[in-house]
């Protein structure tokens, strides 16, 4: 296979086929340097947008030990009700296979009410200061190995709200 470069145009060629083979000469460059701008494809420039514009979240709380059958408020202060809200559980007693530090995400309640098990997030009367933690006796969460499904007591467990408008 012959390199790119190696291409010869030939004399008399129109001048969109001559751009066609100029553009297609850089794409390597292009890729490598992240600026390539060609929008009928996947670009390294569009990449690069795509990664830096991922959403971030516009309120993460300190990690907080919540009690069993109790409510607990994180204050954002955000100006407006939140329109995505996800927890994440941070292991602080090595349990089922965990190690202090493991992380669990959730993006939403995780309620099973008739058998007292689970939480649910709360934005109350659509809040524009505050996410509540409802929770019951245990939350549930799978083993570290992948097994059935077991108890996450919550004095096991951090928890850290994010929110984002």
């Amino acid at each position: 296979m012959s390199k790119l470069s190696e291409i010869t145009i030939p004399s008399g060629v129109t001048t969109s086929a001559e751009l066609t083979a100029l553009e297609t000469a850089n794409v390597t460059a292009d890729w490598e340097a992240g600026t390539g701008t060609t929008t009928s494809l996947i670009s390294p420039a569009n990449v690069n947008s795509a990664i830096s514009s991922y959403p971030t979240w516009d309120y993460v709380s300190a990690a907080t030990t919540i009690s069993s059958n109790s409510i607990s408020t994180f204050t954002h202060g955000l100006g407006a009700a939140p329109s995505s809200v996800q927890i994440d559980l941070v292991c602080t007693v090595a349990n089922n296979g965990y190690v202090v530090g493991d992380r669990l995400t959730s993006a939403g309640s995780q309620l099973q009410a008739s058998s007292n098990r689970g939480y649910v997030i709360m934005i109350p009367n659509n809040s524009t200061t505050e996410i509540k933690i409802i929770s019951l006796y245990v939350n549930r969460i799978p083993r570290a190995d992948g097994g059935a499904e077991v108890d996450a007591y919550f004095s096991q467990w951090d928890y850290i709200v994010k929110a984002k408008l």
